[in-house]
């Protein structure tokens, strides 16, 4: 059977992955508006792919939020347990 600590280290582990996905995500989003581009068309009207700035803004901003509480987690789970009780090191 697991204890509480490794549970919540498998649980920051999979934050942590999360995170980096909502980056690269955020990457991509703003990789694909750059390449795509902006158009004129016949009647004057500017076409371009608006909507990936703000999701990628929002993806960047998610994963910064939650690659903040996996480092303010971790800096509490290691004040919490001393270093010679297992606790995460640095």
């Amino acid at each position: 059977m697991r204890s509480n600590h490794e549970i919540c280290l498998s649980f920051l582990f999979f934050l942590f992955k999360f995170s980096f996905l909502l980056f690269s995500l955020s990457g991509v989003c703003i990789l694909a508006y750059n390449t795509i581009g902006s158009t004129v068309d016949a009647d004057g009207f500017l076409q371009e792919p608006f909507f990936l700035i703000p999701i990628g803004w929002l993806l960047f901003l998610g994963g910064l939020g939650v690659g903040d509480y996996c480092n303010v987690q971790k800096l509490y789970e290691a004040a919490l347990m001393p270093r010679f009780q297992g606790g995460l090191s640095f």
